[in-house]
């Protein structure tokens, strides 16, 4: 028993460093999302939602991982590609605790 506990335990651990997400905060996110709010909006609620996805009220996980899916290439779509793929830990961080914040009407 004691082995299955350590085991799980550091299955835990490891799982929750590779996912570990900075923290952002919400205004140094509206000062990254300029770029961003082109096609998403400065709200994060598209104009056309079926081209540009909604970003607001997304988890900031879920944001995040799709900024960094697109940094990777895993992700593939051109311009998101070139757009994210210089920004910093700390600036996928910021936009995804500012668009995370928002709410469409």
């Amino acid at each position: 028993m004691k082995y299955l506990t350590t085991t799980v335990s550091t299955w835990l651990i490891l799982g929750c460093l590779g996912t570990a997400v900075a923290d952002g905060t919400v205004e140094a996110g509206k000062t990254r999302v300029a770029t961003c709010a082109a096609c998403h909006g400065m709200d994060g609620c598209s104009v056309n939602p079926e081209i540009y996805p909604r970003l607001s009220g997304q988890g900031t996980t879920y944001l995040a991982t799709a900024i960094r899916e697109y940094q990777d290439g895993t992700r593939k779509n051109e311009p998101m590609n070139l757009i994210v793929a210089s920004l910093s830990e700390q600036d996928v961080a910021d936009i995804s605790a500012y668009y995370a914040s928002l709410k469409c009407e």
